[in-house]
């Protein structure tokens, strides 16, 4: 179920950036909470305040023909599995999205 929030998270990331533009990932473990950390950051033209107050809430979106359920679905899905969703950003300086996530159990 993990890979859906992803794939939320890059395709918004896709659809900030302007031709030519950078996105990011990388993954660090978190030892202090025992958690994966995943980070998206691109170079978009960003978020306002007011925007990511709303952000994750159901039916809000920015975009034209959007939504509103992407984030939204990924934040609950990550804190069902005892993660987060946090969303960084300031207009004209891109965004950064960052999932803390408990890493997989090893399977048998």
């Amino acid at each position: 179920m993990r890979r859906p929030v992803l794939r939320s998270v890059l395709a918004n990331a896709l659809e900030a950036v302007p031709d030519g533009g950078r996105i990011t990932v990388s993954a660090q473990p978190d030892g202090a909470r025992g958690q994966m950390l995943l980070q998206v950051r691109d170079n978009g033209s960003g978020i306002t305040k007011a925007e990511r107050q709303r952000i994750g809430q159901p039916f809000f979106t920015t975009k034209a023909h959007g939504m509103g359920v992407g984030l939204s679905l990924a934040r609950r899905v990550l804190e069902r599995q005892g993660g987060r969703l946090h969303i960084a950003s300031e207009p004209g300086r891109g965004t950064v999205v960052s999932i803390s996530l408990r890493p997989a159990a090893p399977s048998a």
